[in-house]
């Protein structure tokens, strides 16, 4: 969670955060960094049946809803889903919605490296333009998916979702 933290100060790191609560991510900022338990996650795998969708426990069968998930982390889930395939890259991806390309050391197969989001994106300038601190709100919230529900073990990677 301290990494998250250092991500509010200042005024515009406020508007940056009002940003995010608008987007239907206040709750979303509580949640502290997750740490992978392997060995769970093997152990929910090997009871994970695709025919059914649902776990095989001994007291029964369980399933994860989309409600669920809303419940657990205060996200909105209302209206029509957002499909679609990109064929972008993730540098273009970076510069549409981040405005600026991270360099290649930053970047691994189609996804950026959280240090890089929080090297480049913590401290938004006082005097920012609406257009960066957009972009900078764009980015907390990129890591803030991407240390907590998309987390992954590939060197603290975010895909671009």
């Amino acid at each position: 969670m301290s990494t998250l933290q250092s991500w509010v100060n200042g005024d515009s790191q406020r508007c940056k955060i009002e940003s995010a609560d608008k987007a239907g991510f206040r709750y979303s900022r509580q949640i502290p960094s997750i740490s992978l338990d392997n060995p769970l996650i093997s152990a929910l795998a090997e009871r994970w049946r695709t025919e059914t969708n649902t776990f095989h426990l001994m007291v029964g069968e369980m399933t994860i809803t989309l409600k669920d998930v809303a419940l657990l982390l205060g996200l909105l889930v209302e209206g029509e889903p957002v499909l679609g395939v990109t064929y972008t890259s993730c540098s273009k991806v970076c510069e549409r919605f981040l405005g600026k390309v991270s360099e290649s050391g930053y970047m691994s197969g189609g996804m950026v490296k959280l240090s890089w989001l929080k090297e480049f994106f913590c401290m938004c300038p006082e005097d920012a333009s609406t257009g960066d601190v957009e972009c900078h709100t764009r980015a907390h919230l990129l890591y803030l998916m991407g240390s907590t529900i998309f987390s992954t073990t590939t060197e603290n990677n975010v895909g671009r979702f």
